[in-house]
């Protein structure tokens, strides 16, 4: 089953459907494209001759810098003639220069410069005639002389036009042409324009010499104070610190720092010594043994002395000791002596070690005095090191600003003695004549691009508008934006709207007519979608919304089916039932679907028979307040079995969808739902909701049945012509479409 979400993707371009699609738009809007046209191009013809000529006059200048006769290669490579140029031709278009223009011309009094649009031909004279209508102009207040000729210096800059001569891009060249809607003024005013540009960049160049004298004088008297205040600072500070030159005392405190650094080393170098010696001898522990082995003590004269009288007794002792005994006078005495010379050695060992402590320390005060001495010099050395720099530096500032202004000095003596220099560069190559023909832009050329603008602009709004149409017209537009196939198109009928019934008069009395047989091919598509389903023979006919020809539609349908098969036609629709008012000119009420669920009549007698027709009809019956409880209830679906059982095919009419339930309810009760929409009418998501509910709901939607086509209109000959040109070809065209569907 197809529904509406489902479409078709075809990455194919048709280029035949955009050449439709233009085609359509001229068809259906030509009228209005056509008078379009014409009103455009009427309207720029006289827009256009109505326009005062405009009289256009030349002068050629050359501009270019005035060392331009210096060659250089770098000038020549990274050239800036060109912001040169673009910079005068600023100048060119300054209000000063305007100004100047129009007050040595006395533009600001003539009555009209600009060249305006209904100043010629037939405007003109209308514009003449109305003026002399007009009440006399009274001037509400007197513009000043300045006010008008800065009024006049700005329409002159609307009038002037500045670019390189054609085919001269590169050269020095400016051609400035100036329109008015006077040929000798325009001359005038170009050749003047010219002259007063020269003057005025010269006049400039004076202005800046003095500008450029009286800067350098200022700078001058600033530059020379400065340079006086810097010489005080330096003389100042060389009176302050007693500074002869940057030099002095140098070389006496370098010699005085290098005497002293040798003096400390020195002074280091002993203390080291007398440290480890000093080291040494404190780790003596009394012992002969401990102090002998160091040559400091052992070496000592004093202590040599004393070991070999030691010596000399003890070899006495022992040659004494083979002889006596200890207890013999001599070897007391001996003894004694001993003892004495060991006391003396002891002594003068200790005598040593304390001189040894004594020589320690003395070394290491000088030490630290050498070092103080030392470090003293050096602070000097720092401090005569800084006065230096700040020397230095007060020097340089002197220098620097007497450089500065010898420089700005020599630069017053030169400007001074040259003077402003004359761009010998700028010259009128070519002055202006007084041109002996105004320009206007040709009507033909007008008419012809008006035409193109207006036809393009005209047929690019109707394919806007058929682009962003919301509505149905073709077959491909149902498939494409609803997503269902399409049943048929049936053409609209002269005064259908007013008179439903004539769609069934039509195919009755004439057969052989456009909506017969569009409408038999409409049922024979009905009857192949169905091929599929069993026993499918009945049918919903609904649409989104009234006055869409749905009835109508069930009507002829219905007697379409008759011609082949027993066919009964339900009038579903029980709040606005229109299917008696169609087929009875009485005011008569016949019972029909309400009365038989209410069991109040019977089917045979709702049932009424149209012979003439082919159909059996079944109205809508008495009013009710509830016709969705009538149509939702079992008495509804045993009398749709019964139907069923009697007639080949069932076509129930019902109400519109969009408003409200009953034709959902209805669409239980049926194989198939034909859908109506009248071409051109209904907006595609109206349309979408309503088959997105049937589709909800798990009932099959036939197709959609375009309804009302205006095959009278010149838009819709090309879509339609081939399908209703011939008739028995348009029906078997129409059962293909629904097989390949």
């Amino acid at each position: 089953m197809s529904t509406p979400a489902e479409f078709y993707d075809d990455d194919i371009i048709d280029y035949r459907y955009y050449i439709d699609l233009i085609r359509t738009v001229l068809l259906k809007n030509y009228r209005t494209i056509v008078g379009f046209c014409f009103a455009s191009v009427l309207l720029s013809v006289l827009y256009v001759q109505s326009q005062a000529p405009a009289y256009l006059a030349t002068v050629t200048l050359h501009i270019a810098p005035n060392d331009l006769a210096m060659f250089s290669f770098e000038k020549w490579m990274f050239s800036d003639d060109d912001k040169f140029q673009d910079t005068q031709i600023g100048v060119l278009q300054s209000k000063k220069l305007l100004r100047q223009v129009v007050r040595e011309l006395d533009l600001h009094k003539v009555e009209k410069l600009t060249p305006a649009s209904f100043d010629a031909g037939i405007a003109a004279i209308v514009k003449d005639w109305l003026a002399t209508l007009k009440a006399e102009k009274v001037e509400l207040y007197d513009t000043s002389e300045e006010e008008q000729i800065a009024s006049a210096a700005w329409e002159l800059g609307t009038l002037i036009s500045i670019a390189k001569p054609l085919g001269r891009e590169y050269s020095n060249l400016l051609n400035v042409t100036v329109q008015t809607t006077h040929p000798e003024l325009s001359a005038k005013t170009a050749n003047i324009m010219a002259d007063k540009y020269m003057n005025l960049v010269f006049e400039n160049e004076i202005e800046n010499a003095k500008k450029n004298q009286q800067f350098l004088t200022d700078r001058l008297s600033i530059l020379r104070e400065d340079l006086r205040l810097a010489e005080q600072r330096l003389q100042d500070y060389r009176e302050e610190e007693n500074i002869l030159t940057n030099s002095s005392g140098q070389n006496e405190l370098d010699q005085e720092l290098t005497s002293l650094s040798n003096r400390f080393f020195e002074a280091r170098e002993n203390r080291l010594r007398q440290e480890s010696l000093y080291q040494q001898v404190r780790n003596i522990n009394g012992s002969r043994k401990s102090w002998e082995n160091l040559p400091a003590i052992s070496n000592h004269s004093s202590i040599s002395e004393i070991q070999s009288d030691l010596f000399t007794l003890n070899q006495r002792r022992g040659e004494l000791s083979k002889r006596y005994g200890s207890r013999h006078n001599k070897m007391i005495a001996l003894e004694s002596e001993i003892q004495s010379a060991t006391r003396a050695l002891n002594n003068q060992v200790r005598d040593i070690i304390e001189g040894i402590r004594s020589e320690y320390e003395l070394t290491r005060k000088l030490e630290v005095a050498a070092e103080q001495t030392l470090n003293g010099v050096r602070d000097r050395k720092q401090e005569q090191g800084r006065k230096g720099f700040e020397f230095n530096e007060l020097t340089q500032e002197v220098e620097a600003k007497r450089q500065v202004y010898a420089i700005f000095l020599e630069r017053l003596n030169q400007d001074g003695a040259s003077g402003p220099v004359r761009n010998d560069n700028l010259w009128v190559a070519d002055p202006a004549v007084v041109p002996k023909h105004g320009q206007r832009t040709p009507l033909s050329r007008a008419g012809f691009v008006a035409l193109l603008l207006s036809f393009g602009f005209a047929v690019g709004i109707g394919l806007l508008f058929e682009l962003t149409s919301n509505t149905i017209s073709t077959g491909d537009d149902v498939e494409k934006k609803l997503g269902v196939p399409l049943l048929g198109y049936l053409p609209l009928i002269k005064n259908e709207a007013q008179k439903p019934g004539m769609t069934l008069d039509e195919y009755l009395n004439n057969p052989e007519s456009r909506f017969s047989e569009a409408l038999r091919t409409v049922r024979t598509s009905i009857t192949l979608s169905t091929l599929s389903q069993k026993n499918a023979n009945n049918f919903l006919i609904t649409s989104s919304q009234s006055s869409e020809g749905k009835t109508s539609v069930s009507l002829s349908l219905a007697a379409a089916f008759g011609q082949t098969s027993k066919v009964v036609i339900i009038d579903g629709d029980l709040r606005k039932p229109s299917l008696e008012r169609i087929l009875n000119t009485s005011n008569h009420r016949f019972p029909g679907l309400a009365d038989v669920i209410a069991n109040t009549v019977t089917l045979d007698e709702a049932i009424q028979h149209f012979p003439d027709k082919n159909i059996d009809v079944i109205f809508s019956g008495s009013r009710t307040i509830k016709p969705l409880e009538l149509l939702s209830s079992l008495q509804f679906t045993q009398l749709m079995e019964e139907l069923g059982n009697r007639y080949d095919n069932v076509i129930i009419d019902s109400p519109p969808c969009i408003s409200v339930s009953d034709a959902y309810v209805l669409s239980t009760q049926v194989d198939s739902i034909i859908f109506v929409s009248k071409a051109n009418e209904v907006p595609v998501p109206v349309i979408r909701n309503c088959l997105n509910r049937f589709s909800s709901i798990d009932t099959e939607i036939a197709g959609v049945l375009l309804n009302q086509i205006d095959l009278e209109a010149a838009h819709n000959y090309g879509r339609y012509q081939d399908y209703y040109d011939y008739h028995g070809y348009g029906e078997n065209q129409a059962e293909l479409s629904v097989v390949k569907t």
